[in-house]
């Protein structure tokens, strides 16, 4: 992705910064208003609000919070900024073909109607997809409207809300229409097995702990017996078990417990060398959609004699996310933090 920025024209610093791209239309040599523009040819994302998407009966809304950082408004959730990076960029990069028609009239054939000309209802025969990006100020940034793709070849037609010219696209603009498509699903990405200091599972009463001196060292623990021996393969299936943790679904946290299978719970303590400290709990029954899921709870402390301010920012900021949330791991990532005493501890005493 970096890579694409660095080619496009003019600069180009999306959702961190500035989003900057401007083109005079009267420089068109080819002496049409737009074509050959980018379909998106002036954006400032420093005041852009909001990004909305409608295809069909699916309707997307995402906005800014007082902070800058982006949310999917109907979860209320962070949402994923990568996938609006690549939206804008595509609008930015994209360009204009030739005119087709100025015809209001020739809407409906090219599915280029607007919803709102049409009572607000979908019609798969004559309404279009829309992208809307609004500034702070209540001003439209863009208001585009995309039609069905080219009958041969390649291409879309598109047009747009304030204006009747359809446009041919050489390429289509693809619009993901799933409220999850949009989510930052990540949970947090962790290398355990390299940056662990101490373990602790705890499943019913059955408590685990196991600890090391340095980074990559050999594990230890203190309440083994002569005969049991750490399985250091299991031990490092459960250190890494943070490591690129995404959820499948989310689910308030004050949703009943029964709801979720977190009548039982099994608790997942990793302490890190640097002081940050990973606390999660995890349902012990699948439950969620179909049933297919663990539902995860997670906050992040610090050790009291960390003194380093970056880590206190980022432990705020990930406790202010994951706070009133659970997330529903798929099965296979969801039995990572369900091991027992026995696949971690192995008695090679003979009987």
């Amino acid at each position: 992705m970096l890579q694409k920025l660095s080619i496009v024209t003019g600069i180009l610093v999306v959702l961190g910064g500035v989003l900057w791209f401007t083109q005079n239309p009267s420089s068109n040599e080819n002496g049409n208003t737009k074509t050959n523009l980018p379909v998106l040819a002036e954006l400032d994302s420093q005041k852009l609000a909001s990004v909305e998407i409608q295809a069909g009966a699916q309707k997307i809304e995402l906005t800014k919070d007082p902070n800058g950082i982006w949310l999917v408004r109907s979860k209320n959730y962070v949402a994923d900024p990568q996938a609006i990076r690549e939206l804008l960029l595509k609008l930015v990069e994209v360009r204009l073909g030739d005119p087709i028609t100025e015809n209001a009239k020739h809407h409906e054939r090219f599915r280029l109607v607007h919803i709102k000309d049409n009572n607000n209802q979908w019609d798969e025969e004559k309404t279009g997809s829309l992208i809307l990006l609004k500034n702070q100020d209540g001003s439209n940034s863009l208001e585009l409207i995309l039609g069905k793709d080219r009958d041969s070849g390649e291409g879309q037609y598109v047009r747009y809300a304030d204006d009747a010219v359809v446009y041919l696209l050489p390429e289509t603009i693809s619009l993901e229409t799933e409220i999850d498509d949009w989510l930052d699903t990540s949970i947090a990405d962790v290398d355990g097995e390299k940056l662990a200091k101490s373990l602790e599972l705890k499943r019913g009463e059955t408590l685990v702990k196991l600890d090391r001196e340095k980074e990559e060292a050999d594990w230890t623990g203190s309440d083994l017996t002569e005969s049991e021996t750490i399985e250091a393969s299991e031990v490092d299936s459960l250190s890494s078990a943070l490591k690129d943790l995404n959820f499948a679904e989310i689910a308030p946290a004050d949703k009943p417990a029964a709801d979720l299978g977190r009548e039982t719970l099994s608790h997942f303590t990793m302490e890190l060398f640097d002081g940050r400290i990973y606390q999660v709990s995890v349902g012990e029954k699948q439950a969620g959609t179909d049933n297919l899921y663990y539902y995860l709870a997670i906050q992040m402390d610090l050790r009291d004699d960390v003194t380093d301010e970056s880590l206190k920012t980022e432990v705020a900021q990930f406790n202010k996310k994951t706070a009133s949330w659970l997330y529903g791991l798929s099965a296979w990532v969801g039995k990572r933090f369900l091991k027992e005493r026995t696949d971690l501890i192995k008695n090679d005493q003979k009987s």
